[in-house]
């Protein structure tokens, strides 16, 4: 926008400063590029100026010569594959903590649901994690740390309050009987990323953060006769 550019001459916002007004070609250019810094974007100028300005914006690589950025693409090829080995190598560990972390986030009974007005879900327990698939989604070489994208299907356990209700068509009200208790067994997703540290000296990692937990499992349908007689 010409407007912002104006609005930091005028302020002496970088590029612009008392001892240098005519800087409107890189004013021009760094808003333009300002509508790509969140697609990482990587600049390659020889110009102090830019680059230090460059080196102040998030989401940008910033190089002095076309030389640097090619021995950095190079050395990140190198690190990517012997993260990316490490990874493989350690996959079974890693993989035994992120099924852990699916059980005992996930037996929670506020992730799942039941077609009943009446009864409840007394406990969620998952019993099962199958194989975990995981996919590197990003890496910082210099904290030799990355993410991992992972997901696993499962089997949780419901333990249900199944309530049986009859409506009193004289008082035109739902009567409560009482309540079965019921268990059942569903299928279910699990999603999540991770954030892992790595130490290849000592082959060892860290799993410093597990976020975004999703888990996707259709609505239990309680059976007619579950809520229809008592128990004796």
């Amino acid at each position: 926008n010409w407007r912002d550019v104006f609005q930091k001459y005028f302020r002496g916002i970088t590029p612009f400063s008392s001892k240098k007004k005519d800087e409107f070609p890189d004013a021009f250019v760094a808003e333009l590029l300002s509508e790509y810094f969140e697609k990482q974007l990587i600049i390659v100028s020889g110009g102090n100026d830019f680059y230090e300005w460059a080196k102040l914006q998030t989401g940008v690589s910033v190089f002095r010569s076309i030389r640097d950025y090619v021995d950095h693409h190079i050395r990140m090829e190198e690190e990517n594959k012997r993260v990316t080995s490490f990874y493989a190598g350690k996959k079974t560990e890693i993989d035994q903590k992120l099924k852990e972390h699916f059980i005992n986030y996930f037996s929670d009974t506020e992730y799942y649901s039941i077609s009943s007005y009446y009864s409840e879900i007394e406990h969620a327990e998952v019993v099962d994690v199958q194989e975990i698939i995981g996919k590197i989604i990003s890496l910082k070489l210099d904290d030799l740390e990355f993410d991992l994208e992972f997901s696993s299907r499962g089997t949780v356990k419901l333990d249900i309050l199944a309530a049986v209700v009859v409506y009193d068509s004289i008082d035109r009200e739902d009567v409560h009987l009482g309540s079965n208790s019921r268990s059942t067994e569903i299928e279910a997703e699990f999603k999540a990323k991770a954030r892992i540290t790595v130490n290849l000296e000592a082959s060892t990692f860290d799993i410093v953060e597990i976020y975004d937990e999703e888990v996707f499992s259709e609505m239990f349908d309680i059976p007619h006769e579950w809520e229809s007689f008592l128990d004796e």
